[in-house]
């Protein structure tokens, strides 16, 4: 299980949370494949946790990959 929350904010405070190393403008998005995307996600789990952050352009995703985590 996955699940994707936007940030649609940016005066939302957000605890810092473990990811993928980003860069300007796109965040993550030259890290996400077209297809297969869960395959991505997955890996990303395995190494940050079960909860972790991704920049997708000027926005913050948080991804949970458990439901015990929620």
């Amino acid at each position: 299980m996955v699940w994707i929350q936007a940030l649609t904010t940016r005066k939302t405070r957000v605890v810092p949370t473990p990811g993928p190393d980003t860069v300007p403008l796109l965040g993550n998005l030259h890290l996400i494949p077209k297809t297969n995307i869960h395959y991505k996600f997955t890996e990303w789990a395995k190494q940050y946790g079960e909860i972790y952050s991704v920049e997708m352009g000027p926005e913050t995703a948080i991804v949970i990959t458990s439901p015990a985590a929620v």
